[in-house]
């Protein structure tokens, strides 16, 4: 699995199907090891390619972790750190956000790797303690 996971995020995947461009989800039983798993591959993308950006976030690990609105804040607020672009009030909307993060994404030059990994993310909640519902995720990602 370790490989199959390094070659979606090298971009191999893509050449060989033709799926581009798109989220990946893992998904399994708890404690098969799925938060092992997408660890492991983080360092090994970082390894390959020292000047990729990872963001790792961990759903319940904090009060503020388990809100939807606050995660997608929080990697807004690490990409923008991690361009040098200055890490400024956000807007409050999902759309807003969403729209943030796309532009985010596409400053990534070919030589880098953006890896967002939200562990557990089926746990995360609306503001109104609701599953949410994903609006603030990409539906393609940029090329690379």
């Amino acid at each position: 699995e370790i490989a199959r996971l390094l070659s979606y995020v090298e971009g191999e995947v893509h050449q060989r199907s033709g799926i581009k461009n798109q989220p990946i989800f893992v998904i399994g039983d708890p404690g098969v090891g799925k938060s092992a798993l997408l660890a492991l591959v983080g360092v090994r993308a970082k390894t390959k390619r020292p000047q990729s950006v990872m963001v790792f976030r961990f759903v319940g690990f904090s009060e503020d972790s388990m809100n939807a609105r606050r995660v997608v804040r929080s990697i807004i607020r690490q990409l923008r750190a991690a361009f040098g672009k200055k890490v400024a009030d956000l807007p409050h909307e999902m759309a807003e956000l969403r729209a943030i993060l796309e532009d985010l994404l596409m400053m990534a030059r070919q030589q880098e790797l953006i890896a967002i990994t939200i562990d557990a993310v089926d746990n995360l909640e609306s503001d109104l303690g609701v599953l949410p519902n994903f609006e603030w995720l990409p539906r393609l990602l940029p090329p690379f």
